[in-house]
């Protein structure tokens, strides 16, 4: 079990991979074709893959940087739910990296737990980690400010359930300004590059972490080999990710598949991905995986219900959120075990 823990994403891919294998022989793929399409399939989460780079890239940064080095963090002085807005805010201009960000301005070992939480409750409004990112990008969403006012209500709601504390103590906090500012900063960026390219959500966030990496740390350029070497086990496993999704959809379109559940209810349709699918991660399935292979199925259901793009999005990020606190393997969980030793 130890064994497997280690190296969970290693024996995933190989998994996926021979999963692949057996799909594309069920579609009756070409054996001609067959290296091709699963080349096809290793590229299929190009986006993702770069997305990954640049957030190795910012992680390098931050433990790197020259400037902010006075800055710190110190979770004592903070209550829990402090804790997780602060974490939703740093998610802005950090995405996954949030954990890392605060550990490194932390002389004390840190409860990623609350960081954890308030960084997933910024996918409601704000594609902030690499999962909700390419949800954003899979059904052509552009505007980021009509999901922030779609998703506001949910978030405060989130937050006013356990709150025992006035917050305002932590808005006078030189951190949460800095890391507010930052998050406008992101934000004006994608909403003016996105005047001239609507959508690629993901590649405009990634240059963003390349940006501020930067400016923390010029010299973080030299230790891009370093962050890739570092990174290989994640771009390894979601390669496969992409081979697998890629032969999911192949498959589906060798049946001619019709989604058609017309004896689901709206509601039932709705608590499937919401309540079931996650419940697969706890088997070391990544969330991503679950949305890849469950959306072809069910998203163009959820459409014929007449539910709108912007709520199907919603959707799926309440499964990524349910998910990703679940899996044992989302880059959620492995950033706040290695940042909580």
């Amino acid at each position: 079990m130890i064994f497997f823990i280690r190296h969970n994403m290693l024996i995933m891919s190989c998994i996926f991979v021979i999963i692949a294998l057996f799909l594309y022989q069920l579609g009756s793929v070409d054996a001609v074709k067959l290296p091709y399409l699963i080349l096809q399939g290793a590229v299929f989460l190009d986006d993702v893959l770069i997305y990954i780079l640049a957030l190795e890239i910012l992680k390098l940064a931050l433990s790197t940087r020259r400037i902010f080095t006075n800055l710190r963090y110190s979770q004592v002085d903070l209550s829990y739910d402090q804790t997780r807005l602060l974490a939703l805010v740093s998610a802005f201009p950090f995405g996954l990296g949030v954990s890392s960000f605060l550990k490194g301005l932390s002389k004390d070992a840190i409860n990623t737990k609350p960081i954890s939480e308030g960084m997933t409750a910024s996918m409601l409004i704000y594609p902030t980690t690499l999962a909700s990112g390419f949800v954003f990008d899979s059904f052509g969403l552009s505007s980021l400010p009509t999901l922030f006012l779609f998703g506001v209500p949910i978030v405060i709601s989130i937050f006013l359930i356990s709150l025992k504390k006035p917050l305002l103590a932590l808005t006078k906090s030189r951190l949460f300004l800095i890391t507010t500012a930052l998050g406008l900063c992101n934000y004006a960026y994608l909403l003016t590059l996105s005047q001239f390219i609507p959508h690629y959500f993901m590649l405009k966030q990634a240059l963003f972490f390349i940006i501020i990496s930067f400016v923390l740390n010029i010299r973080v350029v030299t230790g891009i080999p370093y962050a890739l070497w570092r990174a290989r086990n994640v771009f390894i496993f979601f390669a496969c990710v992409g081979i697998l999704g890629h032969a999911c959809i192949n498959w589906f379109d060798s049946l001619g598949l019709i989604v058609s559940y017309n004896w689901l209810s709206a509601y039932v349709s709705i608590a499937i991905p919401i309540f079931a699918i996650p419940l697969l991660s706890i088997f070391f399935i990544h969330p991503l995986v679950l949305f890849v292979v469950f959306s072809p199925l069910l998203s163009p259901h959820l459409i014929n219900l007449g539910i709108s793009d912007l709520s199907i999005y919603v959707i799926w990020i309440v499964m990524l959120i349910n998910a990703q606190l679940l899996s044992p393997v989302s880059l959620t969980t492995v950033l706040s075990v290695s940042n909580s030793n």
